[in-house]
């Protein structure tokens, strides 16, 4: 159990060895994937002419900011596509088995030691602050709790 108040602060870099991306690297896989055919079902999803789709991958690509947040910051109208965008290329990058192999495992190990029940993990003294689009730290620790105490 987890005994000293603590805040653990989590921004992409947490999931970078789940094989998920980083800021830089999810801006470049978002514009990559808006190809034609990719570009007309985000259109679909989002109820927005294609040439918007297009104008947004193009502006994204020649924006030379670091990351997709901040272009959207000053592109509001734009944030429907940018978060389709987003679901889209992490959606396709997510697994299981990848979490198992993070810092994930030394986080729930330390969590669970010496809880019996369920409630015993609650009483860990522990903050977790997600500053991410992904759900690694949660689907891992749900994940974890589910098998860990047979909870249905």
């Amino acid at each position: 159990m987890i005994t000293v108040p603590t805040a653990l602060v989590l921004g992409a870099g947490a999931s970078k060895d789940c094989g998920l991306p980083l800021a830089s690297e999810l801006k470049d896989n978002v514009v990559a994937k808006i190809r034609d055919d990719v570009a007309i079902q985000i259109a679909g999803v989002c109820n927005i002419p294609v040439p918007k789709v297009r104008e947004f991958r193009d502006s994204l690509r020649n924006c030379e900011l670091d990351s997709i947040d901040e272009w959207l910051e000053r592109h509001p109208t734009l944030v429907d596509i940018g978060r389709t965008c987003i679901a889209l290329e992490l959606g396709g990058r997510e697994n299981p088995y990848q979490l198992q192999k993070s810092w994930y495992p030394i986080l729930w190990r330390a969590m669970s030691a010496g809880a019996r029940t369920i409630d015993d993990i609650l009483k860990n003294k522990l903050c977790l602050i997600i500053f991410n689009y992904d759900r690694a730290p949660e689907a891992f620790l749900i994940n974890a709790a589910v098998n860990t105490f047979g909870i249905t």
